[in-house]
Order: structure tokens, then C-alpha cells, then sequence
């Protein structure tokens, strides 16, 4: 079952749902904890000043505009693994609930990707639902910065309830 995002929370999701950082910095960006980044812009600032981030989400996608031709143009080297997930705008699907809850199930040994057909704006949800305890997921604010999620018990019920509000389709 997928779920579509109702009108009525899309102002809610407009606000940072954790730290909001100006800046990404070796002091917020590098941890011991699993390190993921959503987002085209969010993922290439990491990978230009070697934050070493496990995982990215990435759709070649600025505001819903088309900016990158290949993961390259990203700062990506090339060998990492890549999976594939459709994911229209406005929706968080099965199929990649399904995809991430396998990925975390089996894990990856290098460097990751998750290529979003679609968008990958609401993406931070269902990451924070399947990720493990302690993982830091960061994604980009527009105009204001970059938003760090330590993912806890509390995070995952925040999600968890944000979730619930959307409309099964």
C-alpha cells in the first residue's frame, strides 16, 4: 500500500525535523554512527569535503528540477552500490519501504546509493522508520542549511506518527 502526503501536513513537513546546521563541518558532519545524506546538494557538499557519509538518497533533482546528469557530477567515485526505488512526488511507496527495510536488513559492506526515481523529499520518513538506533541522517533545508536527525526511540515515534497521517492509496 502506498501513502499519499495530504495538503494538511505539508507545512508541518516544511520544518526542520532535527538540528538545522548553516554549515556542514567535520565537528557536525563526521561520527562514529552510520552517516546518511538525502538530498542531490546535501550528498555532493559531503562527498567534496570527504565526510564519509554510508548511505545517500539521491533523485539528480534541485527543487524538483533536473540538475545532475550522473552520480559523478555528485562527487561520487563510481564503485559504490547502487539501488534503485520509485518514488512519486507527494507519495512514500511499498516498494520503498520494502527496498530500505532490505537494505538494512542485509547491510552493505562500501559506499551505498539509493537512486530515487521520482522524488526524494519524504524519504527522511521511512528512513527514520527502518534505520537502526544511533544513525545519523542528514538532508537539506532549502535556503537555510542542512538538517542532522540522530535517529532514537523518540525520532522513530515522531515518524511513526507523522506517517499515520498520510492517506492510504
Amino acid at each position: 500500500m502506498d501513502l499519499a502526503l495530504p495538503e494538511n501536513l505539508r507545512q508541518e513537513l516544511k520544518e526542520p525535523f532535527g538540528e538545522l546546521c548553516r554549515e556542514i563541518t567535520l565537528e557536525n558532519g563526521s561520527s562514529l554512527s552510520y552517516l546518511i545524506t538525502v538530498g542531490d546538494v546535501t550528498s555532493k557538499i559531503f562527498n567534496e569535503k570527504f565526510l564519509g557519509q554510508n548511505l545517500s538518497v539521491i533523485d539528480f533533482k534541485v527543487a524538483r528540477e533536473k540538475k545532475f546528469a550522473n552520480i559523478k557530477e555528485l562527487g561520487f567515485v563510481g564503485n559504490e552500490v547502487i539501488f534503485n526505488a520509485d518514488n512519486p512526488a507527494g507519495f512514500v511507496t511499498s516498494s520503498l519501504f520494502k527496498k530500505l527495510a532490505e537494505i538494512f536488513k542485509f547491510g552493505i559492506e562500501k559506499k551505498g546509493i539509493i537512486q530515487i526515481n521520482g522524488e526524494d523529499d519524504l524519504v527522511v520518513l521511512p528512513l527514520i522508520l527502518t534505520v537502526p538506533l544511533n544513525t545519523i541522517i542528514y538532508y537539506g533545508q532549502p535556503n537555510e542549511g542542512v538538517v542532522k536527525i540522530l535517529v532514537s526511540e523518540g525520532t522513530k515515534e515522531q515518524a511513526y506518527n507523522l506517517v499515520l497521517k498520510f492517506r492510504p492509496i
